[in-house]
C-alpha cells in the first residue's frame, strides 16, 4: 500500500469511527475510497469526509446526503492515485394496486470540474460515474476540464416490490491534477409515489402517457 494509501486510511478509520452519525443496519452500504486503500462503508443516510488542505496535493473529500439524494468527491494527489464514492438506497414505490407495473426513469445529473498541470492526455483527469438500477446500468467517462451530463436508466418497477438504485462516482488524477466530481438523482414515474430505506425526500416528476412516450425517445 502507498504510503499516502496508508496514512488515509488510518485516518478515515479514526474520523469515521468517532463520527456521531446515526447509522440504519437494515439499510444498502455506502462506501468512499481514496488512494489503493481498502473502502470505508457506512449505512449512514449522510456522511462526510475530508483529508489535507484544499488546493494542495494529497487532498480529498467525499460526502453524500441520502435524503436528497446527493453524492460529491473530490481528489488531488500527489502521485497518479483515484478516489471513488458510492451511494446505494432501497426504493419502494406507492399508489397503484400492489403488482403493478410502472415506467420509471432514474436520471443522475452530474457536474465535474479539474485541472490538469501539464497539456497531454497522459496528464487528463478521468471521471466516471455510474447508475444502475436492477439489471439496468449507464456509465459515462469525461476527460473535459468542465463537464455536465445527464446519465439515465429505463426500466419498469413493481408497485410494493422493493428495487436498489446505486450511484457511483469515481476520479483518477495524474499528479498535482485536481478532479472534482457532484451528482443529484431524480425520478420521473409514470403514476405513484415514492419512498425508500433512508427516508430520500425528493419525489419523482410524474409523467402523463404522452410525456413519458417523448422522454424515452429523447434518451434513446
Amino acid at each position: 500500500m502507498k504510503p499516502f494509501a496508508r496514512r488515509l486510511l488510518q485516518v478515515a478509520t479514526i474520523l469515521f469511527l468517532a463520527a456521531p452519525t446515526v447509522t440504519r443496519a437494515d439499510c444498502p452500504l455506502n462506501r468512499y475510497r481514496f488512494g489503493a486503500g481498502p473502502p470505508v462503508e457506512s449505512s449512514a443516510p449522510t456522511q462526510s469526509f475530508s483529508f489535507g488542505s484544499p488546493g494542495s496535493c494529497n487532498s480529498g473529500n467525499a460526502s453524500w446526503d441520502l435524503s436528497g439524494g446527493k453524492l460529491a468527491l473530490a481528489l488531488q494527489p500527489c502521485t497518479r492515485d483515484s478516489a471513488e464514492c458510492r451511494i446505494r438506497d432501497t426504493f419502494v414505490l406507492h399508489g397503484p394496486p400492489p403488482g403493478t407495473q410502472l415506467n420509471v426513469f432514474i436520471y443522475l445529473e452530474w457536474n465535474t470540474f479539474s485541472t490538469e498541470p501539464c497539456g497531454l492526455n497522459s496528464c487528463q483527469v478521468k471521471h466516471t460515474i455510474v447508475l444502475s438500477a436492477g439489471a439496468r446500468t449507464d456509465s459515462s467517462t469525461y476527460f473535459d476540464p468542465f463537464g455536465g451530463v445527464t446519465s439515465v436508466v429505463f426500466f419498469k418497477a413493481t408497485v410494493g416490490q422493493p428495487f436498489d438504485v446505486t450511484a457511483k462516482l469515481a476520479i483518477e488524477s495524474p499528479e498535482g491534477g485536481e478532479g472534482h466530481a457532484n451528482g443529484d438523482l431524480r425520478f420521473i414515474v409514470q403514476g405513484g409515489t415514492l419512498t425508500s430505506c433512508n427516508n430520500y425526500n425528493e419525489q419523482p416528476t410524474p409523467a402523463t402517457q404522452t410525456s413519458w412516450g417523448r422522454l424515452r425517445a429523447a434518451y434513446r
